[in-house]
């Protein structure tokens, strides 16, 4: 399936392909800055599509799965390696972890 894009290049990517409707298919892109986005998500032929909202399911699993208090935010951001400028973003983020483990 030949994937054209007018976005340029994104960190991530969600390609949603209904099978009715291949080698059609949407593409929603997203840096690591932004929020998950949401998307349309067929179900069965006949059903309205429902809404993903992609955001909600990962903050809902990393409060589930309790990551603050499992994961060493203390350590280097593992691969794949970001952007010098993406990188600087990430660890500031992650600052006031790496700060609340240590104490």
């Amino acid at each position: 399936m030949l994937i054209r894009t007018t976005n340029g290049l994104s960190d991530y990517y969600i390609l949603v392909s209904i099978a009715q409707q291949r080698p059609q298919a949407q593409l929603y892109s997203f840096s690591i800055k932004e929020t998950l986005p949401k998307f349309l998500m067929p179900l069965q032929r006949m059903d309205e599509a429902i809404t993903v909202d992609m955001q909600t399911i990962f903050v809902g699993v990393c409060e589930r799965a309790s990551y603050p208090s499992r994961i060493d935010y203390s350590q280097p951001i593992p691969a794949p390696t970001l952007s010098p400028e993406n990188q600087f973003w990430a660890e500031a983020l992650l600052k006031p972890y790496q700060h609340s483990r240590n104490t």
